[in-house]
């Protein structure tokens, strides 16, 4: 029989020649061993001294090894090997830059971790052989946390999303925290990070720059219910380099949900500029929907919806925030089609602008939508057609303005303030009930509203200072209108 202990004093018997201890702290320890044959005889006790128990802290560097203790002495290598040490709500500590050339998959049912540089932030490189996989996947409803981290695509083409978060997972990206540089050749997929059934993202602090992929989710891709929530950080120059379907240069949300809370969307595009959505791109069934409560959608190019692009029965609700200085040629700042709803109860859209041929709707362009203005600011924009709102259908939408300002809006054609089209069949219904539409300009008719075959009912509005070069400075109407 073998005896085992860890002070000499309480002692473990065994009939085996291995012994584990449970819920040790992490540490040092000294092993003593004993064994008594079948007489009752009694060895003498010999000890090992210096045994690492690294499990709530484990410790990985770029010169560990796998078959160390992982603690900070005698680190691992493998983020998988430290993983799969890791306790429950344990940490992974790095404390060097590493690379990685085999796929990570934290996949233990419902264990969390949290992921942590030493000091300042350190790098998890992508090698150039790792082609095929994500550098994480995260799944079997995980949750991770990682805080002070870069996670490098190192510019290696690959045919797979750089991070992907599945199954009912959760990942926080906090403070100090960059995934960059990834490049994802194939489609459907998402360059920088794929979250999918279920799951769920939430940034908070973190930087998503400099991702490509082929056609959707350049910085983010979500599908299958999925959330993303961007409370504060960054979603920058990222790009799509395939115009075939493509749409989400920043992020892509597919019957998924997009709450933007705080933060920063800009300057993500598409290369040729034939894309949807350069900011955000939502769409799918009536599941689909963006929440905008704050922080800044700016300077994102695309074909349609420069800032925000929903599509297919989606919902957009604006209640704070600001998209601006966006550029598109249907919606610089924001495009809705196929019976999106919108309502703005707060914040701006505002200095969007296309003028480099006929662009419609420079802060919204809506077809068969229904949008609603209860508050906020629609001003500064300017394009070809409807400056500030380009609105129109042939079978379903309508504009309703209950309060709100549609101020200092372009259109070098017609409709400075808004632009509204139906057709014979159905005039497109305008209710304004209350809000201003001031100082906006056409450079031919209909300075503040023009109207083609719509059919508008004014209760209530402050509508001056507009001008239009040819005829109504106010309000312009054609074919068939009321």
């Amino acid at each position: 029989t073998y005896y085992y202990s860890l002070d000499n004093v309480t002692w473990y018997a065994s009939s085996s020649n291995t012994y584990t201890f449970s819920n040790l702290g992490d540490g040092y320890y000294t092993v003593y061993v004993k064994v008594k044959d079948w007489s009752g005889r009694e060895s003498e006790v010999v000890s090992k001294g210096g045994i690492g128990v690294a499990y709530n802290n484990v410790f990985v560097s770029g010169t560990g090894n796998d078959g160390n203790y992982g603690t900070r002495e005698y680190p691992l290598a493998t983020l998988q090997k430290a993983y799969n040490n890791v306790e429950d709500n344990g940490n992974i500590i790095l404390l060097s830059d590493i690379n990685v050339s085999n796929p990570i998959n934290f996949n233990i049912s419902n264990k969390g971790i949290n992921l942590i540089s030493d000091d300042a932030p350190k790098y998890i490189r992508r090698e150039v052989t790792l082609t095929n996989n994500p550098l994480i996947t995260i799944n079997n409803s995980n949750i991770a946390n990682f805080t002070n981290i870069v996670l490098d695509g190192n510019r290696v083409s690959s045919s797979a999303p750089f991070l992907k978060v599945s199954e009912s997972s959760r990942l926080y990206l906090g403070n100090e925290v960059s995934v960059q540089n990834a490049i994802n050749t194939s489609k459907w997929q998402g360059g920088g990070i794929q979250v999918e059934s279920g799951s769920i993202l939430d940034i908070n602090g973190a930087s998503i720059r400099e991702n490509k992929t082929a056609n959707q989710g350049a910085g983010i891709y979500a599908t299958g219910g999925s959330t993303i929530n961007l409370n504060s950080g960054s979603i920058v120059n990222n790009s799509i380099t395939v115009d075939d379907n493509s749409s989400g240069a920043g992020i892509f949300v597919w019957e998924s949900t997009f709450i933007m809370n705080s933060g920063e969307i800009r300057r993500n595009r598409f290369v040729g500029n034939f894309g949807n959505g350069g900011g955000v791109s939502v769409g799918g069934t009536s599941a689909a929907k963006a929440i905008i409560k704050g922080g800044t959608i700016s300077n994102n190019i695309a074909n349609q919806g420069g800032g925000l692009f929903v599509n297919t029965t989606g919902t957009i609700e604006i209640n704070g925030g600001e998209i601006a200085y966006n550029s598109a040629k249907l919606g610089s700042g924001v495009t809705c089609n196929n019976g999106v709803a919108i309502k703005m109860t707060n914040g701006k859209i505002r200095d969007n602008n296309y003028t480099t041929d006929y662009g419609q709707g420079g802060g919204i362009y809506g077809w068969q939508c229904s949008i609603t203005i209860v508050d906020g600011e629609i001003t500064g924009n300017s394009t070809y057609d409807g400056g500030g709102i380009w609105n129109g259908g042939d079978t379903t939408g309508s504009l309703t303005i209950n309060g709100g300002h549609i101020n200092n809006n372009t259109s070098t054609g017609i409709g400075g303030g808004i632009n509204a089209k139906g057709n014979t069949n159905k005039r497109f219904p305008i209710q304004i009930n209350g809000g201003e539409i001031q100082n906006n300009n056409a450079g031919t008719s209909g300075g503040a509203i023009f109207m083609d075959l719509t059919n508008l009912q004014l209760f209530n509005a402050n509508i001056r200072n507009n001008a239009a070069v040819q005829w109504g400075g106010g309000i312009a109407v054609r074919n068939l209108s009321t």
